[in-house]
């Protein structure tokens, strides 16, 4: 695990328990491709969830857990950006409670030289190229809508 993995990983897990009063006992970090970070988190469940799970409050918990992490996410997406240097894009998460789990997953805002593009928007493309959606060349190359350098 190399420093920002870790440093990143400490901070998301300082995050839960501000947030929601205790860490998750594991918490890692993934990169996805360079836009995206995926943050798992294990034992999550507090003492109370785990009671009300045993007399079948399956929703209460998945809904409450829903709520935390949305109450979570404004310092999920500052942490990210602070060590990554750019903005998110979206937040999204999901919980497993049968294994007392959880994911964050944070897209990166891509660059401008890395945003999708409709080949026929594209001021670079030659006005008589049909628009079939095809490839075409030029300085630079856009296969599938996708601009690259």
């Amino acid at each position: 695990m190399d420093i920002l993995t870790a440093t990143v990983s400490n901070e998301v897990r300082a995050a839960c328990k501000r947030h929601w009063g205790r860490g998750p006992q594991w918490a890692g970090v993934l990169h996805a491709g360079d836009d995206t970070v995926v943050v798992l988190l294990s034992g999550i469940l507090t003492h109370a969830e785990r009671s009300l799970l045993a007399f079948d409050h399956d929703r209460l918990v998945r809904s409450t857990r829903t709520a935390l992490h949305e109450v979570l996410e404004p310092e999920i997406r500052e942490i990210v950006e602070q060590y990554t240097g750019r903005q998110t894009e979206a937040v999204m998460s999901g919980i497993d409670l049968d294994r007392d789990a959880a994911s964050i997953v944070v897209t990166l805002r891509r660059s401008q030289s890395s945003q999708p593009v409709s080949v026929g928007d594209d001021p670079a493309r030659p006005a008589d190229l049909p628009d079939d959606g095809g490839v075409w060349h030029d300085e630079r190359m856009v296969i599938e809508g996708t601009a690259t350098r």
